[in-house]
């Protein structure tokens, strides 16, 4: 592969850097490296991204932006772009092959990270959707809730007023119950008395009749004895 070399590109810019801040200590596939972390955040094709890659590389620093996109790359996992040094001095080829295999491979992993992005768009939408109805039927619960809250408040009103009238018969009713035993019991009193009153004047009578036949059979006796 060749000597690595730092290599900065001062027209780069913060956001650019950000991009691809991994350490070149651990080496990976590409595939796997993109499966723990989406390489280079999905790039928007845009016209701003046009003139940003203008803007990467220039007629003056052509092999400083080929070297610098070297080390990047192989800091991911893709092979090198240039060809393997025969000898220290040997200036390093670049490998066309190398180069288009990694534009492809970048290409395969841009349409992966789009079509992952599309995918959580469509699945956000769905759970912004899910959301909404989700918070419409916990609204439409809360109102359901709240009227049968007060529909609970009315007939526990309702029950607690039938229960103070029932009590106000009950008692209106053991009044009637007591009014009318006291006068059950005055008239089984005044019976009574009635019964021992005329009880008292039958015998009353039946000794004046007595008395009154007494006295007639003794003017009958002297009346006779006065004939004689």
């Amino acid at each position: 592969m060749g000597e690595w070399m730092t290599v900065t590109d001062p027209h780069l810019s913060s956001e650019s850097k950000n991009i691809c801040q991994y350490t070149s200590e651990t080496k990976m596939s590409p595939s796997s490296l993109y499966s723990q972390q989406v390489l280079c955040s999905s790039i928007p094709l845009s016209k701003n991204v046009h003139s940003f890659f203008s803007a990467f590389c220039t007629e003056e620093n052509i092999e400083q932006s080929i070297s610098y996109l070297d080390q990047e790359l192989t800091t991911f996992g893709f092979p090198s772009l240039y060809e393997e040094s025969k000898g220290k001095d040997t200036k390093r080829e670049l490998n066309i092959v190398a180069v288009l295999n990694c534009m492809n491979e970048l290409l395969v992993l841009q349409r992966k990270n789009l079509l992952a992005q599309e995918n959580v768009e469509t699945q956000n939408l769905k759970l912004g959707s899910d959301m909404d109805h989700l918070q419409n039927c916990y609204a439409k619960l809360k109102e359901q809730l709240e009227t049968s809250r007060r529909e609970m408040i009315g007939l526990q009103e309702r029950d607690r007023q039938l229960q103070c009238k029932n009590r106000n018969l009950h008692q209106l009713l053991k009044n009637e119950k007591d009014e009318v035993q006291k006068l059950q019991n005055i008239i089984a009193s005044r019976a009574t008395q009635y019964n021992h009153d005329m009880k008292r004047k039958e015998r009353e009578y039946n000794k004046l009749k007595e008395r009154l036949h007494q006295l007639v059979m003794n003017k009958k006796d002297k009346k006779i004895a006065m004939e004689v």
